[in-house]
This record gives structure tokens, sequence and C-alpha cells, in this order.
């Protein structure tokens, strides 16, 4: 329509409509990050001794949010053991999903949070 009548008032309109509307959406999107994971800390508190080590896996996993136990155990600088023990808890409780199926190399989600990005 701009290149035919030259309407730029027009197009500003539908470019801002557009710009309002992923605004709200990106706004409504950080509201329920920030109600998931104070559930999720609320639920990792829960695991005793572990509750520190379950904080540092669950933040690193907001950021890289399909991880394996190798990934975990190097960044967070913890045997592999060590990092196998909350990644099972928190599968256990339904925070991951393991989705490869297999017993080695598995790697797990945290498929609530990648749920907010796909609608």
């Amino acid at each position: 329509m701009v290149r035919t009548s030259n309407d730029i008032e027009q197009w500003i309109k539908f470019f801002l409509s557009g710009v309002i509307a992923t605004s709200k959406n990106g706004k409504e999107t950080f509201e329920q990050i920030i109600k998931m994971r104070g559930e999720y800390e609320q639920i990792i508190m829960t695991f005793g001794r572990r509750a520190e080590l379950g904080q540092k896996m669950l933040l690193y996993m907001f950021s890289k949010p399909i991880v394996n136990i190798t990934q975990i155990s190097k960044e967070l600088n913890i045997a592999f053991n060590t990092a196998d023990s909350p990644i099972q808890q928190f599968n256990q409780i339904g925070m991951i999903k393991e989705i490869t199926g297999c017993s080695r190399n598995r790697l797990f989600v945290l498929w609530n949070y990648l749920d907010l990005f796909r609608s």
C-alpha cells in the first residue's frame, strides 16, 4: 500500500501495532519466567543439603535449557556423579524431562521453560 499510494502514515501505524503486540507478548513471557523460577526455587529448597547445587543447576539451565550431565558437571565444576543427583531429582519431580531415551549421553530439557517461547 505504501508503494502505490505513499501512505506512510498507515505503514507507521501498522508497524507500531506490531511493536506493541510484540512488547506485550515479551512482557507476559518474562512475567511467566519469573513466576516459574520462584516456584522451582521453592521446590529446590526442599532438597536439603543439595539445595545449593540445585539452585546453581537451575540458574545454568535457564541460560541453557537443554543439557547433559557432563555439561552440568563441567559448568558447576563438580564430579559427574555429583551432577547426576540433582538431575535425577529434577527429573523425578517433573522439572526436566529426559528426551533421548538412552541410558548414555542423555539430554535433559527444562521443558516448561522452553514451552513459554513456543506460543
